[in-house]
């Protein structure tokens, strides 16, 4: 059994939490700690590192790398897609849904950048939500009724064709 000391740590979420002291079970086998003046350790590494690049040059992942170029979320460009005419949307309540949040955006007499700024929701979201390419969550639905001033009754229309959607 190996003492642990309280610490924290950092998960994938970015969020730090502290861990408590506590006893771990396992193998008494811990790996030794690196030695701070070992050149072997670090020549290993150092080569180990040189063959990955190697391999990577030969098979070409570097240049995709650099040959990539950032999508429109990463440059804050606004999207060269064209989406789906108005009359385009799918029957049933994906397209009811589509139609009814635009109806209610412009009712409002919002564009989709004055909502997109109002309600911290991507331009580029709304725009799917309103083609019928994303359905919105509860949170959002609740964050552009908002911004939309919408009536209960709106509300509870939007509530009712995302809820056939699932």
């Amino acid at each position: 059994m190996v003492s642990v000391r309280s610490h924290l740590r950092r998960l994938r979420s970015g969020k730090t939490v502290r861990v408590r002291a506590h006893t771990r079970r396992g193998s008494a086998a811990v790996a030794p700690a690196p030695v701070v003046g070992s050149d072997a350790g670090m020549s290993g590494v150092f080569l180990l590192v040189l063959l990955l690049l190697f391999l990577g040059l030969l098979s070409g992942g570097v240049t995709a790398l650099v040959n990539s170029s950032p999508v429109a979320s990463e440059t804050n460009k606004k999207s060269q897609s064209a989406p789906p005419e108005p009359s385009r949307l799918p029957e049933g309540p994906e397209g009811r849904l589509a139609a009814q949040l635009r109806d209610i955006r412009e009712k409002a007499g919002l564009s989709r950048e004055e909502a997109a700024a109002q309600s911290g929701i991507a331009e580029a979201t709304i725009n799917d939500f309103e083609h019928a390419l994303a359905v919105p969550s509860a949170q959002t639905l609740k964050a552009l009724s908002s911004v939309y001033e919408m009536s209960f009754d709106e509300w509870t229309m939007l509530e009712i064709a995302r809820a056939e959607l699932h």
